[in-house]
């Protein structure tokens, strides 16, 4: 055997989160592929992983030789260099023959690494094939070699944090602690420093070189402040490694090293593509660009690994961050930037305007829809905001606010619309005023009614010069909501039942507009909370079922979420069975349309305080994480506190950590399961228990059921089909349990349960 391995790469075990790409190269091999090229951009851990497979594919070969290219630049020398790692006896006749001697009668794999400096070799490398049969090329390359018998497996980031935060399955996350623990081997994962580091890897966005580079930063920072320096990583994460080459000491290095071998023309359109936040289409770049040529420069970019493919139905593009803040020093120094930076901004605008054409109102996919391009239309917005455009600025507001709305996003709305209306724009009532009420959405959202109202009053004083009825309807409807979180119930009545009067003196059945129709019904709507908070709870009934009906014929696509209210009113009235199912109906539909929750949960609450105490407390807490307390109504936050009251600190601790924890999908299971179990009349004792009691761990009624199949020996696949779930909601549930129970891996878990006779129920009754 002669294998030359780098031992400063050196991995006993796979390497973090390369299991796949170790087995894609094994079978690629197997299957007689000659040629496997490991591409991707510098600091991916392309290195690494050539490194690994040289170990352990050593049983399949009679010879594996590794051979570093990096101090070569010239490619004529490539197959001198090559032969020249042979022993003495090999060193007869040209290179091409010493090397085809070498894999005569004997299965041997070659290793070249960093082959992108000596791409144009490649033309030598097919003739060293072709001259030989037992001969099998494994290369790493930032480029594609772009011969025929070529075969790519892209080595991509790591695996990082999913969106609620939960690790255990992210190997970013992992190669991090480990990295940590080098520099600081007492170092613990706690509550503190698990957000911070989910969000230090996520900035780094799983790039091997970074969040090594990052962990052994911390000599000199703590995790907070190495976090608030992430923002530019090319002047932050370095480390004087003396076991690895110059181009890995840094991260700015092994960004450079990779530009320097780009063309001009690669160059340039590297540059442009900085002006793009996160992924973008063809399309935006044509449109930036100015010519739809730039598609064929772009393909170099992707050959390169300067580019990746976004995992997304249409063709989308993104750059990693630190490639992107090189090519941001690029942009800003391009004479064509601040020309590009219009064109994109002015491109998403155009986005937006089609979009606001098309889906009037409150869209179901919203979320959906605006995802993808949300950071380069904040981008835009920005640049508008900055150059003091205030037209756009205010049309770009006017888009935007449908996401926040339906996101939640209140505090990042409020800023940025904040920045827009303290631009001049006489002349221009007609965008500021909406606006204007965008900002009060905000505003209502955080809890800060004072500056709710301020608002609310300059729309007012703008409406009755500029407006029409519709908007000074929405002066009046926004007012009333300022005043009734300011406890003036009487005077938020007044307003909206003046709203009222004129709509229906003007028959709302005929009214001309949509837009007439929908203040009407979201008018008649809020004087529910009103009435309610005067305890006129039959009127407040008959408004909100004819107000939710209403929303629901103008094509409100929130309507069915305000049933929540209904179910409120209900509550109040003694009504709960009834009301559980107004609020079930609500928390399903505000789920399957992916926006902000509504008061369902908080509903779910009071339902269950006498009948599921702990179940109740769950709901709270989730509840919490999806309104700001502060907008919670008086009377939920009362039940609450006489649950904090009457039950066990540690009990309700616990059943609050649970619901903190729950997806929303989650949250829907439970709720189901409850109205289940009220409507068969269950006994108590007999109820599915979704909090922690007794024994079970904080784990929820689903989270047993996953803990039972894992404990069998199932894989997420038939953990799936067997609960009738999707394969990523399993996983996602296993990586709950491990959270919660502390461990590390399936086999721990399937240990812990055969210890635990309260678990030992079997799978028969699923």
């Amino acid at each position: 055997m002669n294998t030359a391995a780098p031992d400063v790469h050196a991995h006993p075990s796979v390497p973090l989160g390369r299991t796949e790409d170790v087995e894609r190269v094994k079978k690629l091999l197997q299957s007689g592929a000659r040629l496997v090229t490991l591409r991707g951009p510098g600091g991916i851990g392309k290195t690494t992983l050539a490194a690994h497979l040289a170990r352990t594919l050593q049983g399949a070969y009679d010879r594996v030789l590794f051979v570093d290219l990096t101090a070569e630049r010239d490619p004529r020398r490539v197959l001198d260099v090559l032969a020249a790692h042979l022993s003495n006896s090999e060193r007869r006749a040209d290179a091409l023959q010493r090397l085809v001697m070498f894999a005569e009668d004997q299965r041997v794999l070659l290793i070249l690494d960093n082959f992108e400096q000596v791409v144009e070799a490649a033309v030598d490398v097919m003739r060293l094939l072709d001259a030989t049969t037992t001969l099998h090329v494994l290369v790493t390359s930032r480029v594609t070699l772009r011969v025929h018998a070529e075969h790519e497996v892209e080595v991509t980031p790591l695996t990082l944090p999913d969106a609620a935060g939960r690790m255990a399955d992210s190997a970013a996350e992992q190669l991090f602690v480990q990295r940590v623990r080098q520099v600081n081997a007492t170092f613990e994962l706690n509550d503190t420093a698990r957000p911070l580091v989910a969000s230090i890897v996520t900035r780094l966005e799983g790039v091997p070189l970074a969040i090594e580079l990052a962990a052994s930063r911390l000599r000199t920072f703590s995790l907070p402040d190495l976090l608030a320096q992430l923002d530019h990583p090319l002047h932050v994460l370095r480390a004087d490694f003396r076991d690895r080459p110059e181009r890995l000491r840094s991260l700015r290095a092994a960004v450079q090293w990779s530009y320097d071998l780009l063309g001009e023309e690669d160059q340039e359109v590297f540059a442009c593509c900085a002006v793009f936040e996160g992924s973008f289409t063809p399309e935006a770049l044509m449109a930036v660009w100015g010519d739809e040529d730039v598609l064929n420069r772009v393909e170099h970019l992707l050959e390169q690994s300067f580019l990746l493919r976004a995992d997304a139905a249409v063709t989308r593009w993104k750059m990693l961050q630190p490639l992107r803040e090189l090519a941001l020093e690029h942009l800003a120094r391009h004479p064509q930037g601040e020309a590009w930076r219009e064109r994109h901004a002015r491109y998403y605008l155009h986005v937006l305007d089609d979009m606001r054409q098309g889906y009037q109102g409150p869209h179901p996919r919203a979320r959906e829809l605006y995802l993808p391009d949300y950071a380069n239309m904040r981008a835009g917005l920005t640049w508008m905001t900055e150059r003091g455009h205030a037209e756009g600025t205010l049309r770009y507001i006017d888009g935007m606010n449908r996401f926040w709305l339906m996101s939640a996003r209140h505090a990042e709305g409020r800023a940025l619309t904040e920045a827009a209306l303290r631009l001049p724009s006489a002349g221009l009532e007609h965008l500021r005023m909406p606006v204007l009420l965008i900002q009060a959405d905000n505003l209502q959202g955080l809890g800060d009614i004072p500056a709710m109202e301020a608002c609310m009053r300059e729309h007012q004083a703008l409406s009755e010069v500029h407006g029409t009825d519709e908007e000074r309807a929405w002066s009046k409807n926004g007012l009333s909501i300022s005043l009734y979180y300011s406890g003036k119930y009487e005077e938020a009545l007044q307003l909206t039942q003046q709203v009222i009067d004129w709509f229906e003196a003007h028959d709302p059945h005929t009214m001309p507009s949509a837009e007439a129709r929908m203040v009407y019904a979201v008018v008649t709507l809020n004087s529910v909370w009103h009435l309610m908070a005067l305890r006129q709870y039959e009127a407040a009934l008959e408004r909100a079922t004819r107000a939710v009906d209403r929303l629901e014929r103008a094509g409100d696509i929130r309507a069915t979420s305000h049933r929540g209210l209904i179910g409120d009113v209900l509550v109040h009235l003694g009504r709960w069975r009834e009301a559980a199912l107004e609020y079930q109906v609500a928390l399903r539909h505000t789920i399957d349309h992916g926006h902000a929750a509504s008061n369902a949960p908080w509903g779910f609450m009071q339902v269950m305080a006498e009948r599921q105490p702990l179940l109740a407390v769950s709901f709270a807490a989730f509840g919490k994480s999806e309104v700001k307390l502060s907008m919670v109504n008086p009377w939920h936050l009362q039940a609450l506190e006489a649950l904090k009251a009457a039950l066990p600190a540690e009990d309700f601790e616990r059943a609050w950590q649970v619901g903190e924890r729950w997806t929303p999908e989650e949250a829907l299971m439970n709720a189901d399961a409850f109205i289940a179990e009220q409507e068969q009349g269950a006994p108590s004792a007999q109820r599915s228990q979704a909090v922690p009691q007794g024994g079970t761990h904080g784990l929820t009624a689903r989270e047993v059921q996953v803990l039972e199949l894992v404990a069998a020996g199932h894989p997420d696949r038939k953990i799936a089909k067997l609960l009738n779930i999707s394969s990523a909601t399993a996983s996602k549930h296993v990586s709950n349990i491990l959270s919660k129970l502390g461990l590390r891996n399936r086999t721990e878990l399937a240990r812990w349960v055969m210890e635990r006779a309260p678990y030992k129920r079997g799978i028969e009754k699923l």
